[in-house]
C-alpha cells in the first residue's frame, strides 16, 4: 500500500520549498527516520523548559524544521517508504500531543481532531492534517510580542 496522496497545492508547495535546501545545501546520507525521532526530542524540551516563550517557540520551530528535512532527506535519498511515513505520522502526533499538554484547554480537542484524520487519512488514502505546531507558533509568537488571547 502506498502512501496517502496529497493535494496538488501541497505537492506544489512541497517541491518550492524543497528546493531551497536541495539547491546547494549538503545533506547527510542519513535514516530519515532518525530525524523524526530528534523532532520529537526538540518537542519535549520545548515541554520541559516552559518557562521561556522564546524557548518554546525555538524548539516547536525546531521540531517542525526536523519534520520538513526528514522528508527532504527520504525524497533525495529515494528513501520513501509506507514504514517511514509511519513513523513521521507517530511523530508528528507525539509533538501535537506536547503543544497539547502545554495548553490542552484549546490544543488537546485540535490534537484529538489531528488523530482522527490520521485515521480518516488511512482510510481514505488521502492526506489531510491540520498544521497545529504551525498554528501553535503564531499564537505563540502574538503572545511572546505582547498579544496574549489568554487560551494558548
Amino acid at each position: 500500500m502506498a502512501t496517502p496522496k496529497k493535494y496538488d497545492w501541497m505537492i506544489r508547495f512541497r517541491r518550492w520549498a524543497d528546493s531551497f535546501v536541495l539547491e546547494g545545501v549538503p545533506l547527510p546520507n542519513i535514516n530519515p527516520d532518525i530525524i523524526s525521532v530528534l523532532s520529537v526530542f526538540a518537542a519535549v524540551s520545548a515541554f520541559l523548559y516552559r518557562e521561556s516563550d522564546w524557548w518554546i517557540f525555538s524548539m516547536i520551530l525546531l521540531s517542525l524544521l526536523l519534520d520538513w528535512l526528514d522528508g527532504v532527506i527520504a525524497r533525495k535519498y529515494n528513501r520513501v517508504t509506507r514504514h517511514g511515513y509511519f513513523l513521521d505520522i507517530i511523530c508528528d502526533r507525539l509533538n501535537e500531543l506536547v503543544i497539547a499538554i502545554y495548553s490542552p484547554l484549546l490544543w488537546l480537542p485540535m490534537f484529538f481532531l489531528n488523530l482522527v484524520l490520521t485515521f480518516l487519512n488511512h482510510k481514505t488514502n488521502v492526506h489531510m492534517i491540520m498544521p497545529l505546531r504551525v498554528t501553535f507558533l503564531i499564537f505563540l509568537l502574538f503572545r511572546i510580542f505582547g498579544i496574549d488571547f489568554g487560551w494558548i
